[in-house]
């Protein structure tokens, strides 16, 4: 049986007292649906991530969670090199990218140190950069 995802009217989801399963057979938890708007509200404020010869280079302060979501499906479909690689050029943007790529002075730390900030940043992690 395929998951059903049809509209309907915003309610808040509460379990029954005791915990027990509603008259579909369900177990229903305590939290509010969710509104999402299909909207193409995305800020345009940037943070700094690293310099090359005094040009900063920088990528989002507010990441859409969607980003995280395609990055998930990518390292899932294709692998872990094609959804970083995917997930710097979308955050960094194409000069940002190959300006990193072809930067002979990073050191393999400070490429993983990169990778591993904007893997938080994209996927929501409290500990990444936060914006000044």
């Amino acid at each position: 049986m395929a998951a059903s995802n049809k509209a309907r009217a915003a309610r808040a989801v509460t379990s029954r007292p005791n915990g027990h399963a509603n008259g579909n057979g369900h177990r229903n938890l305590s939290y509010a649906v969710l509104e999402l708007s299909s909207a193409d509200v995305v800020s345009e404020d940037r943070i700094p991530l690293f310099s090359i010869d005094g040009t900063e280079y920088t990528m989002p302060a507010e990441v859409p969670g969607n980003v995280g979501l395609q990055v998930t499906d990518i390292w899932a479909d294709e692998g872990e090199a094609a959804g970083t690689k995917w997930l710097m050029t979308e955050l960094l943007g194409e000069d940002g990218y190959l300006a990193l790529r072809n930067c002979k002075t990073i050191t393999k730390a400070q490429m993983r140190q990169v990778i591993q900030i904007m893997v938080r940043h994209a996927l929501g992690d409290e500990d990444g950069p936060k914006a000044p």
